[in-house]
């Protein structure tokens, strides 16, 4: 790469930086990007040998070229990179033959808006906004963040202009649109823009009672937002609900380094819970950490039938239940209770340490146990009728999933401050019957008549 010397490109485009003391000698010592501790910020982990164009993290273990530099710091594919590396150089990398797709002339359009925003002063509001969402230089750089322009005349489409592309193309790829008087003007129309699959996503920074539209998505079909960053046999694959929480989700899996990955379903605009569970099922992950948006909850009319979660929580318990119906194992996180509610990139706006938000990780809760968890926002557990009305509704839910006998319990104890003892009294009849219809099912699964289940039932 005669443009650039490889310690150079890592400090400008992955998020390296130059420790106070630079090293000296053939190898040049960096900060590493992918991983924080001590003797990294001392510039000792990360080598980098520009003659080779190679590196090495002697931490974390990420080593490789420019191209896995990209991958690791921009969650792009090997083919991606390599396009990527073939624009910034100008090279044609064999398969710009032809009129440019849609997507790839978005990707350039991202491209430009990401430089726009790290270069510009005038930029700066979108800077802030960003930083007020708890977003870090590192993903603004890894997830290529960048500005839209507010006018033709803006620095984006100009570039696009002139690498060869015309207005036909940026209207065709929806970079721009044509007003009913035959005017142009930008489609993202100040936005903090990312690219999300082939499709590209803008948000506006702008409060929402000067913005009706503040999601936009380029016209097609979206995808899982960050899938292309999913390896195979994770010990977790976080699922969340936006793009933004999947942005704050993985800033916390860097600076925790875990074995973790994130996607965001992005709502209605994202695949179906069905298709993110054949996605999943693929990867083979160790679990499935659905986190649902933590809306206000509403009293329930009736405390005495089954209450149903807010919509956030509601679309959590469904999107769970199609995971485990795939054999996914799955956990859903509780977050905390707010008045205006919580999601995911709360905790990133919030400044939650990493340490908490592991936290929260490894007290996430099975299906079962999280909708007991939403059940108990609708009675008053402090009264003995609200605590009795509550247990009425989880021997409703028990009938048809026991669950872990032990874990039930031991849940329930934590929600009403009763006594280990009386739960296990309040609930032994009801939980025995469904253990017993929970093993008469799996013996019938497994091939044996009515007369072998119950012969081997009573040995």
């Amino acid at each position: 790469m005669s443009r650039w010397k490889l310690s150079d490109f890592l400090v400008m485009f992955c998020g390296a930086r130059v420790p106070q003391k630079a090293s000296k000698g053939r190898e040049v010592g960096l900060v590493c990007p992918w991983h924080t501790s001590s003797s990294n910020e001392r510039g000792e982990n990360l080598k980098v040998n520009n003659e080779k164009a190679v590196f090495r993290c002697f931490s974390c273990g990420k080593k490789g070229s420019f191209v896995d530099a990209i991958m690791f710091s921009m969650h792009k594919t090997q083919g991606q990179a390599i396009g990527w590396l073939c624009r910034e150089l100008g090279i044609d990398d064999g398969k710009s033959a032809g009129p440019l797709s849609n997507a790839e002339i978005l990707s350039r359009y991202a491209e430009a808006c990401h430089r726009t925003l790290v270069e510009r002063k005038d930029s700066q509001p979108y800077r802030d906004y960003l930083k007020s969402r708890g977003f870090d230089e590192m993903t603004i750089n890894a997830f290529r963040i960048g500005c839209s322009d507010s006018t033709m005349r803006g620095p984006g489409i100009q570039s696009l202009l002139r690498g060869g592309l015309t207005e036909a193309d940026l209207l065709r790829a929806g970079v721009i649109k044509k007003s009913r008087k035959g005017n142009y003007y930008p489609a993202f129309f100040n936005r903090v823009v990312m690219m999300n699959g082939k499709s590209m996503y803008g948000r506006s920074i702008r409060p929402k009672s000067e913005e009706t539209v503040p999601h936009l998505y380029s016209s097609g079909k979206n995808d899982l937002f960050n899938k292309a960053s999913i390896t195979e046999e994770m010990d977790a694959i976080f699922v969340v609900e936006s793009i933004f929480d999947a942005l704050t989700v993985d800033q916390y899996i860097r600076a925790t380094r875990m074995n973790w990955g994130v996607i965001a379903m992005l709502g209605t605009h994202g695949v179906s819970d069905e298709e993110t569970a054949q996605f999943l099922a693929s990867q083979k992950p160790k679990e499935v950490i659905v986190i649902p948006d933590n809306d206000p909850w509403v009293k329930s009319k009736n405390d005495g039938d089954w209450v149903v979660a807010a919509p956030g929580q509601k679309a959590g318990i469904h999107r769970a239940e199609v995971f485990a119906n795939s054999g996914l194992n799955v956990r859903l996180m509780k977050l905390p209770d707010s008045p205006k509610g919580v999601d995911a990139n709360d905790f990133g706006q919030a400044h939650v340490p990493p340490k908490k938000f592991v936290e929260y990780v490894n007290k996430s809760v099975s299906p079962l146990l999280y909708r007991m968890w939403c059940s108990a926002h609708y009675f008053d557990l402090s009264q003995e009728g609200g605590r009795q009305g509550f247990l009425n509704t989880v021997k409703a839910e028990l009938r048809s999933d026991p669950g872990i006998p032990q874990e039930v319990i031991g849940f329930l104890h934590t929600v009403t401050g009763l006594s280990i003892e009386n739960l296990q009294e309040e609930l032994r009849s009801t939980m025995s019957l469904a253990l017993a219809r929970k093993a008469v099912t799996s013996l019938l699964a497994k091939g044996l008549t009515p007369e072998q289940v119950i012969s081997t039932i009573c040995q």
